[in-house]
């Protein structure tokens, strides 16, 4: 099932009320995206899931008190997944899977390296970074298809990074230490629409080194045709 997207992104940050800094940035993002079914009848079975995105970007920073400074970015993100549902059993109407799965993300980002008006040369380094997910799913599935299908699930991933990014001040390096190994729960369900609509919805949890905690949630909808 292959698909293509493009928008436009913008984005406008208010003062920082410590520092005075302003910043915000417009862009484009492009991506195309597909999806391969061992069976596209059957729930269970193996899947290749796959994405590229690219971003180009022109962004303004001013600190107070100083000149607005501007400069051009570019970003670009791939990813391949794979998965296999098995059934785990039934009960009453509905029917219960368990989906292992997989991905590797590749992230890079570059920028024109900047020079500012008080002389300084600021340039992104070493921004590109590998990102690995190995979880499970669980969810239930209704066996009745006279309406529509609404499937809560359950979900636990372990998260991997590999590399950290860095921005050079001339020759004054400094680096943005992350979490290496975020571990997440999330729970949600996915309905069924009709007319090549699917719709979801999830709230989870992240946790990793580094005292990294966060809350999340995310709503969508989808068309397949």
């Amino acid at each position: 099932m292959p698909a293509c997207s493009a928008g436009r992104h913008g984005r406008q940050e208010p003062s920082h009320r410590l520092s005075g800094r302003r910043q915000g940035h417009k862009g484009s993002i492009f991506g195309l995206y597909a999806t391969w079914y061992q069976s596209a009848a059957a729930p269970t079975g193996l899947y290749l899931d796959g994405w590229i995105q690219y971003g180009d970007f022109r962004n303004r920073v001013q600190g107070e008190a100083l000149p607005l400074e501007r400069y051009d970015s570019t970003a670009w993100a791939a990813s391949i997944g794979v998965g296999h549902a098995f059934e785990a059993g039934s009960a009453a109407n509905h029917t219960y899977f368990v989906e292992p799965q997989a991905q590797v993300i590749h992230n890079d980002y570059a920028d024109d390296g900047h020079k500012e008006a008080n002389g300084t040369v600021v340039q992104s380094k070493d921004a590109g970074s590998w990102v690995t997910r190995l979880g499970a799913r669980a969810y239930a599935r209704p066996q009745e298809t006279y309406f529509n299908r609404v499937q809560p699930f359950i979900e636990a991933n372990w998260w991997h990074s590999e590399g950290h990014e860095a921005v050079a001040f001339n020759q004054h390096v400094e680096r943005l230490e992350r979490s290496t190994d975020i571990y997440e729960l999330k729970v949600g369900a996915q309905a069924e629409l009709g007319s090549g609509w699917t719709g979801w919805m999830h709230f989870g949890y992240r946790a990793g080194n580094g005292d990294f905690n966060e809350f999340a949630g995310l709503v969508g909808m989808k068309y397949r045709w």
